[in-house]
Protein backbone atom coordinates (compact mmCIF):
# COMPACT_ATOMS: atom_id res chain seq x y z
CA UNK A 1 0.00 0.00 0.00
CA UNK A 2 1.26 3.45 -0.87
CA UNK A 3 1.61 6.05 2.25
CA UNK A 4 -0.40 8.40 0.74
CA UNK A 5 -3.50 5.51 0.85
CA UNK A 6 -2.34 4.41 4.07
CA UNK A 7 -2.81 7.85 5.71
CA UNK A 8 -5.92 8.55 3.61
CA UNK A 9 -7.45 4.97 5.19
CA UNK A 10 -6.26 4.85 8.43
CA UNK A 11 -6.50 8.98 9.34
CA UNK A 12 -5.61 10.29 12.45
CA UNK A 13 -3.90 6.60 13.75
CA UNK A 14 -0.65 5.28 14.52
CA UNK A 15 0.19 2.94 11.53
CA UNK A 16 3.09 -0.22 11.97
CA UNK A 17 3.98 -0.93 8.70
CA UNK A 18 7.09 -2.72 6.87
CA UNK A 19 8.65 -2.44 3.50
CA UNK A 20 6.68 -4.66 1.30
CA UNK A 21 8.81 -3.11 -2.30
CA UNK A 22 11.64 -1.32 -2.96
CA UNK A 23 12.26 0.74 -6.25
CA UNK A 24 15.58 0.39 -8.07
CA UNK A 25 16.82 3.30 -5.94
CA UNK A 26 16.45 1.46 -3.10
CA UNK A 27 13.61 4.23 -1.75
CA UNK A 28 10.31 1.72 -0.48
CA UNK A 29 7.64 2.28 -2.57
CA UNK A 30 5.07 0.56 -1.11
CA UNK A 31 4.05 -0.99 2.44
CA UNK A 32 2.72 -3.46 4.23
CA UNK A 33 0.60 -2.39 7.09
CA UNK A 34 0.60 -5.05 10.20
CA UNK A 35 -1.35 -3.08 13.23
CA UNK A 36 -3.22 0.35 13.29
CA UNK A 37 -3.28 1.71 16.90
CA UNK A 38 -5.26 5.22 18.46
CA UNK A 39 -2.29 5.33 20.77
CA UNK A 40 1.06 5.69 20.33
CA UNK A 41 2.33 3.87 23.12
CA UNK A 42 0.58 0.14 21.75
CA UNK A 43 2.08 1.39 18.38
CA UNK A 44 5.58 1.42 19.93
CA UNK A 45 4.78 -1.84 21.85
CA UNK A 46 3.75 -3.43 19.07
CA UNK A 47 6.59 -2.27 16.75
CA UNK A 48 9.15 -3.87 19.12
CA UNK A 49 6.97 -6.88 19.25
CA UNK A 50 7.29 -7.74 15.52
CA UNK A 51 11.29 -6.47 15.73
CA UNK A 52 11.22 -9.39 18.43
CA UNK A 53 10.09 -11.46 15.81
CA UNK A 54 12.54 -11.16 13.17
CA UNK A 55 10.71 -8.34 10.94
CA UNK A 56 13.32 -5.96 10.01
CA UNK A 57 12.43 -2.57 8.60
CA UNK A 58 9.46 -2.36 10.94
CA UNK A 59 8.46 1.33 11.58
CA UNK A 60 5.66 3.89 12.69
CA UNK A 61 3.51 6.03 10.65
CA UNK A 62 1.56 9.14 12.12
CA UNK A 63 -1.19 9.63 9.65
CA UNK A 64 -2.62 12.36 12.46
CA UNK A 65 -2.75 15.65 11.83
CA UNK A 66 -2.53 16.77 15.92
CA UNK A 67 0.80 17.85 17.25
CA UNK A 68 0.17 16.27 20.11
CA UNK A 69 0.41 12.83 18.65
CA UNK A 70 3.37 13.49 16.74
CA UNK A 71 5.92 10.73 16.96
CA UNK A 72 9.24 11.70 18.89
CA UNK A 73 12.37 12.57 16.52
CA UNK A 74 13.84 9.19 16.87
CA UNK A 75 11.08 7.27 15.50
CA UNK A 76 11.14 10.10 12.48
CA UNK A 77 14.40 9.39 11.76
CA UNK A 78 13.56 5.60 11.72
CA UNK A 79 11.25 5.99 9.25
CA UNK A 80 13.41 7.90 7.30
CA UNK A 81 16.31 5.65 7.84
CA UNK A 82 13.90 2.39 6.05
CA UNK A 83 12.46 4.48 3.89
CA UNK A 84 15.36 5.48 2.14
CA UNK A 85 16.60 2.34 2.30
CA UNK A 86 19.65 3.25 5.17
CA UNK A 87 18.50 0.37 7.32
Amino acid sequence: MKYRNICMKHPNRFVVVVPKHQNKQGFVSSWKVLNVQHQLEKAVELQEFYKKEGLSGVVIIDTGNSEDNNLPPNKVAEFFRVYFGME
